[in-house]
Order: C-alpha cells, then sequence, then structure tokens
C-alpha cells in the first residue's frame, strides 16, 4: 500500500503496543504482527493476474483465448476427457484437446463442471437426471471458507473514509487520482493488517485483522456512514469447519448450491472469539484512544471484554460476512488419481504433466510453504514425474526442484510452452 494515513498508523501502533511485532511483510519468513497491506495494483489500478501474465502473451501463436463463454461440460469419449462444450454469446461450441483438458473453473464452478459432466457422487448425479460416467464422492466436498465478524466504532475527528467519499472532498480525490494515480480511490477494501494467534501455543497466526478507516451504514450495499467511523475486521486463517457445493439442477447455467457449514467446529468458533477480543484489546491501548468515541451500541470496551463467552458466540454467528475462499480439491483429485488406477474407470491418467506448485504470495496461511512442500510430495510418490514447488517470500522466491528440473518455471509464457510442447509430442 502506497498511501499512509494517520488512523492506520494508530491501529498499528496500538498493536506493537498490545506486544505484537511490525510486519511490513507477512508474506515473508515470519506472518505475525501490524502493518499496512500488500497490494496488487499498477499505475494505481489493480493489476489481475490475467493482466500480469495472461495479456503479455495473447498474441501467441499457441494461445487462444475466448471470452463471453460458458463452458456447460466436459466431453467425454469412453473414459477419457477429449474436450469441453460451452457457449459463446448463445451460440453452442466444442473445442477439442490435443492431449489433456485442465478444470481450472475457480472453487465454486469446478465441482459444478465435473458433476454436470457425470463425474462425482452417482447418487446425486442421477437425482439430477445425469448418467454417472466415474464415481468420484469427493467432487464438490470438503469446502473450507474464510468469514469475517465485523466490528465498528465511531470516531471522534472527520478524517475516515465516511467523509471522504462524499462532496468536495471526494471531488478532489478523483482530480488527485487522475492526475497522480493516488488518494482513497487506490484503496484496499482492508487497509491495516493483524496476524495474531488466538491461543498462545500455536506455532503460526490463525487469526487475520482487517483495518480500514471507514464504516458501513448498510453492508449488503456497501454504503458508508454520515458520521466517523472505523472497522476491524477478523477471520480464521484455517477453518476446519467443512461444507460443500453440488449441482442443483442439470442446467449449466444454474447457480450451484453452496453450503458452507460454518461454524460446526468448536475451534473455530474460539478462534473467532479470541479473534474478536483482541481488536478491543487494541482499541484499549493509550495510542488508539485518540479516535475512539463510543462502541457499537453504546457498550464500552471493559463490557465487551467481561462479556459471557456464550454472548460473543452468538456475536460470531450473527454478525458473519464471508470471505471466498477455495475448496479443497488437491486430496480429492489423488485420491481420484489412485482410484482410477486401481478400478480402471477412467483411462490414460497423465503423470507427466508439469506441475508446479507455488506457496506464499497470494496465500500466506501456507505455513511457510509446509502444505506446499507436502502436497509436491504427495504428487511425486503418486507417480508424478515432473514436479516443482516455488515458495515466495514477498517480493524474493526460492525454488526447489522436486525432479531435477534445470530451470524453474517463473512465469506463464514458460509454463505455456512446456504445456503446448507436451501436447504436441
Amino acid at each position: 500500500m502506497y498511501e499512509r494515513h494517520e488512523m492506520i498508523d494508530a491501529f498499528i501502533e496500538a498493536g506493537v503496543e498490545c506486544g505484537h511485532e511490525r510486519n511490513a511483510d507477512y508474506n515473508g519468513r515470519k506472518q505475525d504482527g501490524f502493518g499496512y497491506y500488500q497490494i496488487t495494483q499498477k499505475n494505481g489500478r489493480r493489476h489481475s493476474t490475467a493482466a500480469a501474465y495472461l495479456d503479455p502473451v495473447r498474441r501467441r501463436p499457441n494461445l487462444n483465448v475466448v471470452t463471453n463463454a460458458h463452458v456447460k461440460k466436459l466431453l467425454i469419449e469412453g473414459k477419457r476427457a477429449v474436450g469441453v462444450s460451452y457457449d459463446v454469446d448463445g451460440k453452442a461450441e466444442e473445442v477439442r484437446a490435443a492431449a489433456s483438458v485442465i478444470v481450472s473453473a475457480g472453487a465454486v464452478q469446478s465441482p459444478q463442471l465435473l458433476e454436470l459432466s457425470g463425474i462425482g457422487a452417482p447418487a446425486l448425479l442421477r437425482e439430477h437426471g445425469i448418467e454417472p460416467l466415474h464415481e468420484l464422492p469427493g467432487v464438490g466436498e470438503n469446502y473450507r471458507d474464510h468469514f469475517a465478524a465485523r466490528l465498528n466504532w465511531r470516531v471522534n475527528q472527520r478524517i475516515t473514509l465516511n467523509e471522504d467519499t462524499k462532496g468536495l472532498r471526494f471531488a478532489r480525490e478523483v482530480i488527485k487520482y487522475a492526475f497522480t494515480r493516488r488518494g482513497i480511490l487506490t484503496f484496499t477494501a482492508g487497509i491495516g493488517h493483524g496476524f495474531v494467534r488466538s491461543r498462545p501455543e500455536l506455532e503460526t497466526p490463525d487469526c487475520q485483522f482487517f483495518f480500514v478507516h471507514g464504516s458501513f451504514s448498510d453492508a449488503n450495499t456497501r454504503a458508508l456512514d454520515d458520521e466517523p467511523g472505523m472497522t476491524i475486521g477478523v477471520y480464521q486463517c484455517r477453518p476446519e469447519s467443512q461444507g460443500s457445493i453440488h449441482i442443483g439442477s442439470p442446467d449449466p447455467f444454474a447457480p450451484p448450491k453452496i453450503r458452507p457449514n460454518f461454524l460446526s467446529q468448536q475451534i473455530d468458533c474460539e478462534a473467532l472469539v479470541g479473534g474478536d477480543l483482541t481488536p478491543s484489546n487494541t482499541l484499549d491501548q493509550l495510542t488508539f484512544k485518540a479516535w475512539n468515541k463510543r462502541f457499537p451500541e453504546g457498550r464500552t470496551d471493559a463490557d465487551w471484554l467481561s462479556s459471557d463467552t456464550d454472548e460473543v458466540d452468538a456475536y460470531v454467528a450473527d454478525e458473519l460476512c464471508g470471505w471466498p475462499s477455495s475448496v479443497s480439491l488437491w486430496r480429492d483429485f489423488l485420491d481420484g488419481v489412485e482410484a482410477a488406477e486401481k478400478t480402471e474407470n477412467i483411462k490414460d491418467v497423465r503423470r507427466d504433466f508439469p506441475f508446479h506448485l507455488i506457496g506464499g504470495g497470494l496465500a500466506p496461511a501456507t505455513n511457510k510453504g509446509q502444505a506446499v512442500r507436502a502436497l509436491a510430495d504427495r504428487l511425486g510418490k503418486a507417480g508424478f514425474t515432473d514436479v516443482s514447488c516455488e515458495i515466495l517470500e514477498g517480493f524474493r522466491h526460492e525454488t526447489i526442484n522436486e525432479t531435477g528440473r534445470e530451470k524453474p518455471m517463473n512465469d506463464f509464457a514458460d509454463w505455456l510452452d512446456r504445456v503446448t510442447a507436451n501436447a504436441s509430442a
């Protein structure tokens, strides 16, 4: 984050006064601490993975990008996926693969696409009139989602986003952004961060804070308050509660049914309660008292800290806002590969496909790459012959070659060359 604000600085200082560290690089060697969030921006605008990696290679002859397309199902011949069926602006299309089909439709639509194609739990597929082609009950299961509880306070000075986004102040910010690409229009949803442990015996942080010098009058519409305000959001980094994502209809244009099953594990409730207590503790520090006007509904920080645990549990259960994460599909993928070999339900499972696994970066909750290394190890044990993993540490990285690769795969162009080379071979 390039911009700085006195309230964000005060939030970070309050965290330090609570005994936490300053940490500008939570994607580095240590995650604990408070600081400003890192951002994916270029020249003041969000710089997506498509802009950073796809746009520079769009003109390559071995790449064809189709937009405004909606994939309906995989094309399966015998027991082999050979392509996909999709619509473009209402027109039905098909594309055939020379070697492999990669399902990469995200955490929500990947399981939906597999089930629409006849891959999943047979009983569920038949319920929606889909003939099972491959039994894989893990599809759509093991869904884990972060969620956040928000705490809001009034501020006793008119220096928050609530005022900066209205009237002449906002007009000045628009002009500032137009000429400098700086200002409040470059702010993210969370500006100040904190990674803490809800219990001292934990090896790594399990709770993450988002602080912003603004508050919503209506969280659903994202409308900011008229009065000055500030917000701290907290969520558990690695929730244990598991839900599911499954089709609710054979119609590929119908949304899937998402059942997050929040707070079904007691440890998730305890982590959220422990994380929720920390913001009030932070606000109790002298540095932050200058901004704190009152607690919501007139309650003081002391009232909050002395609350009955059941009461706090009820607050956490009632005041949730979703932060989407991903489905835990890798375990099911590997289990599916092993099951396929044993039952011969799926033919020609490729084991020479290059896997380049990346930890850290935009996924800081990987415990310093341990999860990525463990996955690379299991892929190797499953017989995959071309596996490497890269552990990002802020803007640095180290590459670990699991299979003796001479050159790490560091960008999309390298990956594209390798995939198409394997396809032609």
